[in-house]
């Protein structure tokens, strides 16, 4: 490990599935904007902890391996076994077990719990080494709903260090089964859940207020998009192409017929940007041998998956997406996104009410030819770029850093 080792007042833990090219520098489009702020404005240092790099950017993470940290370069196994055994014995584990057999949960799922408790656990002992190496005041992590990110927020809870998960756009209705949808939680909160929730909008946070307001730990925060913030100002209005240009971003799903009916009926007017999303950005190929055993054309899989997307969403004619995060930052950039999928209707509603979505109402090439027709009639609306980011990272370090140089903001 190569980082420098001087204490740092925030650290950021990410993984690869955040990371894209800027500028030539291969980055983490959510924390980047605000280690940007935190050292430029606030004069203060950060340092970015990778948990997850996955094997697509290899050589990207050599070139920036002297910058941050590698949460395998720590060993879990580094405390001694008996806080293992420990856990293991604790009145609060042996009784939640005890209480999953009296509710007739099968022995081999409560196995499966267990396992991946004691796996939380033993992970956590890599992030009291980080904590303990740089002395951070602030800990960010993005969606912490997943086995890494529980463990490091329960070491911040253990090490005094106050952590915020960002969340990076998620529906707030119905009830979101992560961020919304608790009825039975103690008064002092979760260990392994963030103090800060930094949310996008004001119907996210209203959607949590439902239960953040029942216990004294967790709080939420309008943070707004931190890279919609940073990267909207640098943005350029260009033509894509010499015909209309339908963005489709793809969340994990593969392009449906009625989209390849719908290009294939449009070959003359339109030219179809096809973005995949990060997960299966492996299968760009298998997309293009797709699109051209059905004869088609006019599509765009290089540009449309190595441009940054919101410079794509800015200069697209129409956008149309199933659910996915790019439908909050399409909105943000001007536009009204086609939800082409009947459960739209249940995360979006409050956004279709307000015209700044248009649902699909059938899922058949005509009805979205239509649907594309009616939003190229309608202007576009103004890019939404914010201060939100700032503002909140002020908030955060006022209230935790009270010895910040605010008036240099």
């Amino acid at each position: 490990m190569k980082a420098d080792p001087t204490p740092a007042h925030a650290m950021f833990f990410g993984s690869w599935y955040f990371r894209t090219t800027f500028k030539g520098r291969f980055i983490n489009k959510f924390f980047f904007p605000l280690t940007q702020i935190i050292e430029n404005k606030f004069h203060l240092r950060s340092i970015e902890v990778e948990y997850s790099t996955g094997n697509k950017f290899r050589s990207e993470y050599k070139q920036i391996s002297d910058e941050i940290e590698f949460i395998d370069g720590y060993e879990p196994g580094a405390y001694d076994e008996s806080r293992i055994k420990g856990l293991k014995n604790d009145s609060r584990f042996v009784g939640f077990f005890d209480s999953l057999s009296r509710l007739g949960v099968p022995k081999d799922m409560a196995d499966i719990m267990a396992h991946k408790i004691e796996k939380i656990y033993r992970e956590s002992f890599r992030f009291e080494q980080l904590f303990s190496k740089y002395q951070p005041k602030m800990a960010f992590c993005l969606t912490f709903f997943n086995e890494q990110m529980f463990a490091m927020l329960f070491a911040a809870s253990k090490a005094d260090v106050k952590s915020i998960d960002i969340g990076h756009g998620f529906p707030s209705d119905p009830e979101n089964l992560i961020y919304s949808r608790f009825g039975d939680y103690p008064k002092e909160g979760y260990n392994t859940f963030p103090d800060f929730f930094w949310v996008w909008d004001e119907p996210v946070k209203e959607a949590m207020n439902q239960w953040i307001q029942g216990q004294n730990k967790h709080r939420v925060l309008v943070g707004g998009n931190p890279w919609l913030d940073f990267i909207i100002p640098t943005l350029s209005q260009e033509s894509l192409s010499p015909k209309k240009v339908i963005l489709y971003t793809l969340t994990v799903n593969r392009p449906e017929h009625f989209i390849l009916d719908a290009m294939r009926n449009s070959q003359d007017r339109f030219e179809w940007w096809v973005r995949l999303h990060p997960a299966i950005s492996l299968a760009k190929e298998e997309v293009r041998e797709m699109f051209e055993k059905n004869g088609l054309t006019n599509f765009n899989l290089d540009e449309a998956n190595r441009l940054q997307l919101p410079f794509l969403l800015k200069n697209c004619d129409v956008h149309i997406s199933r659910n996915s995060s790019s439908i909050f930052e399409s909105i943000s950039m001007g536009n009204t996104p086609i939800l082409i999928d009947d459960e739209s209707i249940n995360y979006y509603s409050s956004y279709i009410k307000k015209d700044l979505v248009k649902l699909l109402p059938q899922e058949n090439d005509q009805s979205l030819l239509l649907a594309i027709e009616q939003v190229m009639k309608k202007p576009k609306g103004k890019n939404q770029s914010s201060t939100k980011s700032l503002e909140a990272l002020s908030f955060l370090f006022e209230s935790l850093l009270s010895e910040l140089p605010l008036k240099a903001l």
